[in-house]
């Protein structure tokens, strides 16, 4: 078979991660998102494939996302609520629950633009956005990058500005954003204390699957000045976690009926 994929940098721990080689030399498959690499762990047993070309412009010239990207925003205010999705660890279910927020807000009768802004490039968290009910979506592939491991703090700034503004230009009512691969990824934890996040953001959600990982995500969000509105993700299914969330940090967690509840979500993210 013969398939498109991008070179990428990813870093899964215990997974399959991957740089960008050196040049076109046999790699690996790295997400079903069709991100490829150079593998860093050599005793996995991923999908192999053989370079044969790269896709090319009508003169032949190598092509590269970058040349596609949104115009470069340096600096940006949102002049609508912007609610972010933080989930805690890869498998925490973040995706899901950004898709249930979109939907729950829609359901409200409001207009809701959405981003995802880290992790790897793939179509399925877009169209999960799209089917949703958001009326326009974007990720980092919109400015040019395959994935945001390795990127810089000033190009995920960049990154974070343009897809703001682009997102305006739909005139929603509200945007919703979406941080995957937990905020133990040095990305996500980078976007997450840095001083333009918490100017622009005015709720949180924190998508969690247990009580360590939650009150830390916690702690540096309110070391930010970050507001949390609630709790959500699989910690939900432990009872004993579930408690200590909401005896210790004073925050309701919310099963997944009640986040795609209107009267139960709304009133958190605007109070």
């Amino acid at each position: 078979d013969e398939v498109l994929v991008s070179y990428g940098h990813l870093d899964v721990p215990g997974g399959q991660g991957v740089r960008v080689p050196g040049q076109m030399q046999r790699c690996v498959l790295a997400t079903i998102g069709g991100l490829a690499g150079e593998p860093e762990d050599v005793g996995c047993r991923p999908t192999l494939l053989q370079p044969i070309g790269m896709l090319g412009d009508i003169s032949g010239a190598p092509l590269n996302l970058s040349r596609f990207a949104l115009p470069v925003i340096d600096r940006f205010a949102a002049s609508v609520p912007v609610f972010a999705v933080v989930g805690t660890d890869m498998d925490s279910g973040a995706s899901t629950t950004t898709a249930d927020t979109i939907r729950s807000l829609t359901r409200a009768g409001l207009r809701v633009a959405a981003a995802k802004i880290t992790g790897p490039g793939g179509g399925a968290d877009y169209w999960q956005m799209l089917d949703a009910g958001a009326v326009a979506v974007r990720d980092f592939g919109d400015c040019g990058l395959p994935s945001t491991f390795g990127a810089s703090i000033e190009a995920l700034r960049r990154m974070f500005n343009s897809l703001l503004f682009d997102l305006e230009r739909s005139s929603p009512d509200a945007i919703v954003i979406e941080l995957s691969a937990g905020v133990c990824r040095r990305e996500a934890d980078a976007v997450l204390v840095a001083p333009w996040f918490a100017q622009n953001v005015d709720r949180m959600l924190i998508d969690a699957s247990d009580a360590v990982s939650l009150h830390r995500c916690i702690g540096t969000s309110r070391e930010q000045g970050l507001r949390v509105a609630a709790v959500a993700g699989s910690i939900g299914n432990d009872m004993s976690a579930m408690d200590d969330a909401t005896g210790k940090n004073g925050l309701r967690v919310l099963s997944q009926r009640e986040l795609q509840d209107p009267s139960v979500l709304t009133p958190l993210f605007f109070s």
